[in-house]
């Protein structure tokens, strides 16, 4: 893992160059990343439509970047819904690089293209970034055929690769992030059509390792709700108890941030909180399962749709 020091100081590099600071200039304190029992144990802030509350990016953002920048291909492990697509993007833009995106492949034309039976030469994502430049994101490399990761792999070894018209040299300003659900060591039990990615594939990479980021998912439950800051928090803290009461019981269960932002989205159409409760919490999960955690969670969910309630009546009164 990289440490917050080091990137705290290829911060103070990276804007030095820009000529906004002197090498000797101090750094101010980066302030703490908050977790769910601080912002559980602080009264909601104000937020407002322009200025929601919360992070605008990801917390390893800043390592994620001066990896990009230094050209080391990077591993970017996280579980379903944590954002790795996002901050790429976002790494992408803030160096000026055009982004480019392909999921798990299935063949290792969908990475090398293919000439047809006219000879058109069909491209792909990964030929405009490793011939014109950018920074090509391999999202679900672990749950790609072995034949495209082969090439994949000798592209990143040799600089070079032989597409079906003609062997290209990597652009100097070519960058690569693989992003994974696991390790690269095969199935979990979240996440069982994984394979195993051989030894040379890992070696070519740093690993970077993103979890779910509770500033980032406060900012997103904010402004699902169209800024109705009572019913995102409740909304919020019932989303963060399913998710560790899951984790505590070894549930093979997934509550991601994207949970927050389609409850919230459901409420606000009009969905009561045991609708999205059901839709987007439980989702399928077994009875049994479910009747372990909902004792833990029905106050949660009656004080959601109190709050729901409120927004409900507010509106009416308009």
């Amino acid at each position: 893992m990289i440490s917050k020091e080091l990137i705290e100081e290829i911060t103070r590099i990276d804007r030095f160059r820009a000529g906004m600071l002197s090498p000797k200039a101090p750094q101010p304190p980066t302030p703490p990343v908050p977790t769910t029992e601080t912002l559980a144990a602080k009264p909601a802030a104000v937020a407002t439509k322009s200025h929601p509350v919360g992070s605008k990016r990801h917390q390893i953002f800043d390592a994620l970047r001066m990896a990009v920048a230094a050209k080391v291909n990077v591993f970017l492990v996280g579980p379903a819904g944590s954002g790795k697509t996002t901050v790429a993007k976002q790494v992408a833009h803030s160096l000026g690089l055009r982004f480019h995106f392909n999921g798990a492949i299935h063949s290792e034309y969908k990475l090398t293209g293919f000439r047809d039976a006219q000879g058109k030469v069909h491209r792909t994502a990964f030929r405009e970034a490793f011939e014109h430049g950018g920074l090509y994101l391999f999202d679900e490399i672990d749950a790609s055929q072995p034949s495209a990761l082969l090439a994949f792999n000798a592209a990143l070894a040799n600089g070079m690769f032989d597409f079906p018209d003609r062997n290209v040299q990597a652009h100097p300003n070519f960058r690569c992030i693989a992003a994974a659900n696991t390790w690269g060591k095969g199935a979990t039990m979240d996440y069982v059509g994984r394979n195993a990615l051989d030894a040379a594939t890992m070696d070519r990479f740093a690993m970077l390792e993103m979890r779910y980021d509770a500033s980032l998912e406060r900012r997103m439950a904010h402004l699902a709700s169209n800024d109705h800051i009572d019913l995102a928090e409740a909304w919020l803290e019932l989303v963060q108890k399913t998710r560790a009461l899951c984790h505590e019981h070894d549930f093979r269960h997934i509550v991601s941030p994207r949970a927050t932002q389609q409850g919230l989205s459901l409420m606000v159409g009009g969905l009561t909180a045991e609708g999205a409760t059901m839709m987007v919490l439980r989702r399928g999960m077994e009875d049994t399962s479910w009747g372990r955690i909902r004792p833990s969670i029905h106050p949660l969910v009656q004080k959601v749709e109190a709050a729901r309630h409120l927004v409900v009546n507010s509106a009416l009164k308009q």
